[in-house]
């Protein structure tokens, strides 16, 4: 049982093709390989039934040198076939990984121009303690009285200053200060 059969947990699944060398003789493998669909390469003699081999070489498979001449050809074949596959794999990973590299970075680009800018981080600045908030000012409501003192100042004034204007005789400023100082009282009386 070894010896028929040992040799097939070894193999690597799945399988690209089986070499049949005598279709006749080995007929329980060529069944066994198309109920499983593995495909066929079968060097069939004028005994042998073609049908059931997927791709034929007619061939003597009772030589020796006919038989190495061909299963050395196929071995090369199938060395150049593997060195071109890992090569078209390879093409393919990397192909693959550029295609995921470039939608992951279309997907970035679509995130961030979805996304509003990010708002800079403000630093706390500490400010210098406030200063207390100054009291409202009043609008200072001048009184009737206060305009007469106003007035009596001016008036002290235009008489200390030098006047070019001609000199008024003395009783006249005098008067208008008994007026001044009747004035606020009047006004005074009519607010009350």
């Amino acid at each position: 049982m070894k010896k028929n059969i040992g040799g097939i947990r070894d193999l690597k699944w799945p399988i690209g093709a089986v070499v049949i060398v005598d279709v006749v003789k080995e007929m329980s493998a060529v069944r066994e390989a198309a109920v499983v669909g593995i495909p066929i390469v079968g060097i069939v003699d004028t005994n042998g039934d073609p049908t059931l081999v997927d791709h034929v070489i007619p061939a003597n498979d009772d030589s020796v040198r006919s038989i190495k001449l061909i299963v050395d050809n196929l071995e090369e074949a199938a060395q150049k076939g593997q060195k071109v596959a890992d090569k078209v794999a390879e093409e393919k990973r990397e192909a693959r990984k550029a295609e995921k590299e470039k939608a992951a970075a279309q997907k970035k680009e679509k995130f961030a121009a979805k996304k509003p800018a990010a708002k800079p981080v403000a630093k706390k600045v500490e400010k210098p303690a406030a200063k207390p908030a100054a009291k409202p000012v009043a609008k200072k409501v001048e009184k009737p009285v206060e305009k007469a003192a106003a007035k009596k100042v001016e008036k002290k004034v235009e008489k200390a200053a030098p006047a070019k204007e001609e000199k008024k005789p003395a009783a006249k400023p005098a008067a208008k200060k008994v007026e001044a100082k009747k004035e606020p009282k009047k006004e005074a009386a009519e607010k009350k």
